[in-house]
């Protein structure tokens, strides 16, 4: 009876009588899976919609221009006022331990947009907010951001997070050791492409700087040592770097960059901190 049937019905009807019973089959199955897990799916929906629809956008403290920040984490908050107290003469164009970017949307603003800026930041999570904010700020064409770590050697080295929030500070490079040499247990640990200054300029060519500006919580002098060709050339004119006066006697500091002809110009607090100051070095 089969075959009969089969014959009389052309062979094209055949073919669509089975899709639509293989459909029917997958749709009960849809069904049951939907009656089953509806709740959770909704639930993640739910959470979709509330963290795309929260996102915090909010202005940096530099009343000379509009310049929009990110806001994805509570390390993020005093980066908004991170400039209120910064001397007039920023204007880096390598920009050494970036964090989320205020920094070098300010030297943009003080170059009048008329300088380049490197932004060297090597924690994934705040590299994304420095990405997001260029993107907020339409300045991927001034400031192009680095996803690798500055020391004195070129390597692969391990990259020991104190935290993975975006805007956190506190990580360091090869040992976990903080700012003061104490021991500390990292949140996470994950391998970084790891540049001495010097052999970065030259692998890839890029624009020599004029004004650099380094903070990186304790990794000063290796970024120096990694760096003596490009503090000693005659191209750069000024350097600030933030030194926590706990850890480095000022004088040790001001020695090192005397050796690349860069004198002592003066210093500032960093955000009323009474061991945290921003040193600013000048070409003699």
């Amino acid at each position: 009876m089969k075959q009969f049937i089969k014959k009389l019905i052309p062979p094209y009807w055949w073919q669509s009588l089975r899709y639509i019973n293989k459909w029917k089959r997958y749709d009960l199955k849809r069904k049951g899976w939907w009656r089953i897990n509806w709740p959770k799916t909704a639930f993640i929906f739910l959470k979709i919609v509330v963290k795309e629809k929260s996102k915090i956008i909010e202005k940096l403290d530099y009343p000379k221009n509009n310049i929009l920040m990110d806001i994805n984490s509570f390390n993020q908050l005093p980066r908004l006022n991170a400039c209120r107290k910064e001397p007039e003469t920023v204007s880096w164009i390598y920009d050494i331990g970036a964090n989320v970017g205020a920094y070098s949307f300010v030297a943009k603003s003080v170059a009048n947009n008329n300088c380049k800026i490197y932004a060297f930041e090597p924690g994934f999570s705040t590299f994304t907010e420095l990405s997001q904010n260029i993107f907020l700020n339409n300045c991927q064409e001034k400031i192009i951001p680095f996803n690798i770590a500055l020391t004195d050697q070129t390597n692969l080295f391990s990259f020991n997070y104190s935290d993975i929030n975006p805007g956190a500070a506190g990580h360091t490079l090869k040992e976990s050791l903080t700012e003061n040499g104490e021991k500390f247990k990292p949140f996470f640990i994950q391998p970084i492409l790891s540049y001495r200054l010097d052999d970065l300029i030259k692998q890839f060519s890029l624009d020599l700087p004029n004004l650099i500006k380094i903070d990186v919580d304790g990794a000063e002098l290796n970024i120096i040592k990694g760096a003596e060709n490009t503090l000693s050339n005659p191209s750069l004119r000024s350097v600030l770097i933030e030194i926590n006066e706990k850890i480095y006697p000022p004088g040790d500091i001001i020695n090192c960059m005397k050796k690349f002809g860069l004198e002592f110009a003066s210093k500032h607090s960093r955000m009323k901190s009474k061991i945290l100051f921003n040193y600013i070095f000048k070409r003699a």
